[in-house]
């Protein structure tokens, strides 16, 4: 990777986060964001690069009905096969007794897909990412400080 690479990496991760509430900061998401850079040369590395950014990310990163609320404020968007996927639904588990006993109730759900071509058509692959609401992450991480 060269340096006027990574500095566009750079540029993309805050762009991809301010505008879309997204990462790209992920081994995950490397494929998306070389194919981007790639396409950024192919028309001739424009100058203003947050401006082509911002005008070539619109619909990347798209939503069934709204776009995700994250729970913990950091996005934890999915990619697949070099694209990320779109986003379906989010569900806050609720507290009840149920989940007080088997489950857990302090998680928000989101759940993402993404088509698949076939030879006949297309499957639809599914991601579930949970983020945890509610939690003194400090003592959730190490509860020994």
């Amino acid at each position: 990777m060269d340096k006027d690479e990574l500095l566009f990496g750079s540029e993309m991760i805050d762009v991809v986060e301010s505008e879309f509430n997204a990462n790209c900061d992920t081994e995950e998401a490397e494929e998306f964001v070389s194919s981007t850079y790639e396409e950024y040369k192919r028309q001739g590395s424009p100058p203003k690069v947050r401006q082509w950014l911002k005008k070539n990310l619109k619909g990347a990163y798209l939503y069934v009905d709204k776009p995700p609320e994250w729970a913990e404020g950091n996005p934890k968007w999915p990619y697949l096969n070099g694209k990320p996927m779109v986003f379906i639904t989010q569900y806050a588990v609720p507290q009840n007794q149920i989940t007080e006993n088997s489950l857990t109730w302090d998680v928000v759900l989101y759940v993402f897909g993404q088509r698949i071509p076939l030879d006949n058509g297309y499957r639809v692959e599914y991601r579930l990412v949970e983020q945890m609401t509610g939690v003194d992450w400090k003592v959730y991480l190490d509860p020994g400080d």
